[in-house]
């Protein structure tokens, strides 16, 4: 009688824990990607960090790992320079840019882009690096 009970039981949670998978399942089947490729949140955008190349009122040239990312510019992109809204056109050649673009029709469409200060080859900027102070116990030259 224990070893029917003790089968029963298993069966049970077998049968419990297979129906709760099937549930997960079924909420993953029901995503749906967003008409014409569109980002839905956040976390359907890519992300590319780099140098401005060229910049025009429809579209910027980014130069990052080892070529050239063509983004298209329309009016829902957000472009900015330390907080303020700038557009396609105020990006200059060398600045240094993170873009967060989503592939629409095959193309890259930037849905926002940050102008990150840098100095002229393209490096960030740290002021609090610009000078270290003396280490009082290194060797006196």
């Amino acid at each position: 009688m224990k070893k029917a009970l003790a089968i029963l039981a298993t069966a049970a949670l077998l049968g419990g824990g297979l129906a709760v998978l099937g549930v997960a399942e079924d909420t993953k089947a029901e995503r749906k990607p967003a008409p014409g490729g569109a980002a839905q949140n956040s976390k359907d955008a890519r992300r590319l960090a780099g140098t401005i190349k060229s910049g025009a009122p429809d579209r910027i040239v980014v130069s990052a790992r080892g070529k050239e990312w063509t983004f298209a510019v329309d009016a829902k992109t957000a472009i900015t320079r330390e907080g303020s809204a700038v557009s396609a056109t105020d990006v200059k050649a060398g600045e240094t840019v993170r873009v967060w673009y989503t592939t629409q029709d095959g193309k890259m469409v930037a849905q926002r882009v940050a102008v990150r200060p840098g100095d002229a080859a393209g490096r960030m900027s740290n002021p609090g690096a610009a000078q270290k102070p003396a280490n009082p116990c290194a060797p006196k030259r």
